[in-house]
């Protein structure tokens, strides 16, 4: 047990350790980190899972005759494409006359995960995060008494310490808000989000795992899969995702029922990605330093690991031998940045290269492309892909989880499948697509005709909430969640 807990002490160092650090180095910390944790937590024994004691609630659930409040909780507002989802389902939420407040756990820890915060603020949307862990445990002391605030941190052996800290902040926090629904997104928050809501009783608790199961990612904790499966058989909790192959993947992976898991699909508002003047995106080229003429070959994603940085700029490279007037850009930030630096001098592109960071205008920044690459080893639902498709621009993407299921392969863009090529043939099979887009093989055009109206039959932004309301309603009928 001890040694478990030591694991989550170290977990919980992590982001004062990188700040001490230069930024070249959070990369290989960040990889040896988690490595140390996952070996620690895997040869110490797992407790078993246990419910949380309930605490009583302080304040009525409903106040002045208003329904009461949805909380939506994630770990910060970082560029990644979950985050963009709840902006959009916040907003979308706000316009229906819903309260809701988003919660997040290291919102304060970097600059880079505040990315979105001043777009809540503008709107006036509420985003919280929460009290250290010493100050919710006195908050719960103070408003449910001692004792069954002594009774709920004993129901809490089984996590690791930095986990078991969250769910505390997270209860406190729940507890003075008294929501009806709590709605927790990705794999540790919304496991945190959970068990923090069990303990208040609440009638509704929703997560939503925005790719593959967790078992793909560097971030995989031991912890994760038992908790998943005793939240799967709880009747309060739907466990929800924006694919049918990310629904698929962690139904398997919890020896669930194939339609265990809800698909709800990302929602996107069509009408802020119509497609700029061609005044405006030359403007806008003129801004990040490119001239007029020649081809533009793109990239949107996190400079990490799962993105496969280093396979982009090999495509690119291989592009470059093959179209003379390419350029190459890069949008997005992350811990490989030097690491890709390094690759496009040794590949010779760093002269037709670009990388500019997160850009907050992706209408002009896609519109620009003429072919947007995505080189994603794994993927939920990638929203990039969908905006470019509602822009006119083509796309040549990797079979990456539900990737497939956000395009039309040879109208929007060209599906290469990598379980039809070798690894060393990767980068040549996708160089190949790229150029017979280039070479006029889907023009805009024809992705102008098909793309916007496909985007809107399945993954329109009213659909999205209207379904998430839905799964909101703590009477509607739940999937079955019985082991397969």
């Amino acid at each position: 047990m001890r040694v478990f807990r030591f694991a989550g002490y170290v977990h919980r160092v992590r982001p004062y350790l990188r700040r001490l650090l230069p930024t070249h180095l959070h990369h290989p910390a960040g990889h040896f980190s988690r490595w140390l944790v996952r070996c620690i937590e895997t040869y110490a024994p797992m407790p078993p899972i246990s419910a949380p004691s309930l605490l009583p609630r302080a304040r009525p659930a409903a106040q002045g005759g208003h329904a009461p409040p949805i909380v939506l909780v994630n770990a910060a507002l970082a560029t990644g494409g979950a985050e963009r989802q709840i902006v959009n389902l916040l907003e979308g939420l706000a316009a229906r006359g819903c309260r809701a407040t988003l919660l997040t756990l290291h919102l304060d820890e970097r600059p880079d995960l505040r990315f979105f915060l001043s777009k809540l603020a503008a709107a006036g949307l509420e985003v919280r995060n929460a009290m250290p862990p010493a100050a919710a445990a006195a908050y719960l002391v103070g408003a449910c008494g001692a004792s069954p605030f002594a009774a709920f941190r004993d129901g809490l052996r089984w996590p690791p310490a930095d986990i078991r800290d969250d769910i505390v902040r997270l209860a406190a926090e729940l507890h003075a808000i008294g929501p009806g629904v709590v709605h927790g997104w990705q794999d540790a928050t919304g496991i945190v989000a959970a068990f923090a809501a069990l303990a208040l009783g609440l009638p509704r608790i929703v997560i939503s795992g925005r790719n593959l199961h967790p078992g793909h990612f560097s971030h995989a904790r031991p912890y994760m899969r038992p908790a998943y499966a005793y939240l799967a058989g709880r009747p309060e909790v739907v466990l929800t995702n924006n694919s049918r192959a990310g629904a698929r993947s962690y139904a398997d992976w919890l020896g669930l029922q194939p339609n265990a898991i809800r698909v709800i699909r990302n929602g996107l508002d069509t009408g802020a990605f119509s497609r700029p003047t061609a005044d405006e995106i030359a403007a806008f080229r003129l801004s990040i330093g490119l001239r007029p003429g020649g081809v533009l070959v793109g990239g949107v994603f996190r400079l990490q690991a799962e993105k496969r940085p280093l396979l982009w700029l090999e495509v690119a490279a291989r592009v470059s031998r093959k179209v003379p007037d390419a350029h190459f850009v890069v949008f997005g930030s992350g811990t490989m940045r030097r690491q890709l630096e390094k690759a496009a001098a040794r590949l010779s592109i760093a002269d037709r290269l670009l990388m500019l960071g997160n850009e907050p205008n992706m209408r002009l920044a896609l519109a620009m492309l003429d072919v947007l690459v995505l080189t994603s080893a794994l993927e939920g639902t990638p929203n990039v892909v969908l905006e470019a498709t509602c822009l006119g621009v083509p796309v040549v993407v990797t079979d990456a989880g539900g990737t497939r299921e956000a395009m039309i392969d040879g109208h929007t863009g060209l599906l290469v499948r990598e379980q039809a090529v070798s690894k060393i043939g990767l980068a040549d099979a996708l160089s190949r697509a790229v150029a017979q887009i280039l070479a006029g093989a889907i023009s805009k055009e024809q992705v102008g005709d098909v793309g916007p109206a496909f985007v809107q039959a399945a993954f329109g932004f009213d659909r999205m909430i209207d379904q998430t309301l839905a799964l909101y309603d703590p009477n509607e009928a739940r999937p079955s969640c019985a082991p397969h």
